[in-house]
C-alpha cells in the first residue's frame, strides 16, 4: 500500500495498482446469493464488468468484517453505471453504489425509470392475491437476514424490482 499526494493505492498480488476511494462515496444495497444481482433494471451478471482499476474499503453489513471491493462499470442501453462489488464468500457477492448517483434528469442512475408498456403490468400484480412465505428448513438464517436486507433497500428505491424471465 501506497500514498501519494493524498490519495491511497493498494497493489494487488498480481501486480495491479487500485486507487482507494473513498468509501463514504458508496453505500451498501444489497448481498446477492449466486450469479443474479438487479441493478439498474438488469442483472448486473448478465453484463460485461469493466474494472476501473479503483477500489473502496467496506465492511460486511452483517457481520462487520472488513472487505476491499473493486469499482466496475457496465454499459445499459447506452449509459455508463458505476458500482461497486465483491464476494464475502464463494457465490455471497456484496454490492454499493455511489451515493450521489442523481442524473442531470433527476432520475436515480440506479433506476431505470419504467416505461409505459409496464404501467399496465404492474397495476395487474397489485391486483393478485399476496401469497404466504414460509421459511424452507434449508435456507440460513444469515441468508434470510441478507434476503431482507435486500427487501429493505428495494423498497427505500436503492435497487430496481427484480426482472421475472418468466414473462418473456
Amino acid at each position: 500500500m501506497t500514498r501519494s499526494a493524498d490519495q491511497e493505492y493498494i497493489t494487488t498480488a498480481i501486480g495491479k495498482k487500485y486507487r482507494v476511494e473513498k468509501s463514504s462515496d458508496f453505500e451498501y444495497v444489497t448481498t446477492a446469493i449466486g450469479e443474479e444481482c438487479f441493478l439498474f433494471g438488469v442483472d448486473v451478471f448478465a453484463h460485461e464488468w469493466t474494472d476501473t482499476r479503483k477500489c473502496i474499503r467496506v465492511h460486511d453489513p452483517l457481520y462487520g468484517q472488513p472487505y476491499t471491493m473493486n469499482v466496475y462499470e457496465i454499459t445499459v442501453d447506452g449509459s455508463v453505471h458505476r458500482f461497486a462489488a465483491g464476494e464475502f464468500s464463494n457465490n455471497v457477492w456484496g454490492f454499493w453504489l455511489p451515493t450521489n448517483r442523481a442524473r442531470p434528469d433527476g432520475h436515480d442512475s440506479a433506476r431505470i425509470p419504467p416505461d409505459e408498456s409496464n404501467a399496465s403490468h404492474a397495476k395487474e400484480q397489485e391486483e393478485m392475491e399476496p401469497r404466504e412465505l414460509i421459511r424452507p428448513a434449508e435456507i440460513s438464517k444469515r441468508t434470510l437476514q441478507m434476503m431482507d436486507e435486500s427487501i429493505r433497500n428495494l423498497n427505500a428505491g436503492k435497487v430496481s424490482a427484480p426482472i421475472d424471465p418468466s414473462e418473456s
